[in-house]
Order: structure tokens, then sequence, then C-alpha cells
């Protein structure tokens, strides 16, 4: 379970990752706080 910001951000790196994107690449580095942002807004 995602309890905290960290954890999310954390889970979507995990994710991209898994499904073989580099979550550190140009265009997808900012996108586990993008994703956090969208559930937390």
């Amino acid at each position: 379970m995602v309890e905290t910001r960290a954890d999310l951000e954390a889970a979507v790196r995990m994710l991209l990752d898994e499904i073989g994107e580099d979550p550190d690449r140009e265009g997808l580095s900012r996108t586990p706080e993008r994703v956090r942002r969208m559930y937390h807004a």
C-alpha cells in the first residue's frame, strides 16, 4: 500500500522500469512527481 508521497513516486518509478522505460530519461524524469500531484491535487 502506498502511504506517503515518496512511496507513490517510488511506485511510479518501479512501474516505468517494469514496462521497460528508463524513469531517468528526459521526458520521464518528472513523471513520478506529476503522477503524485495528479492524485494529491
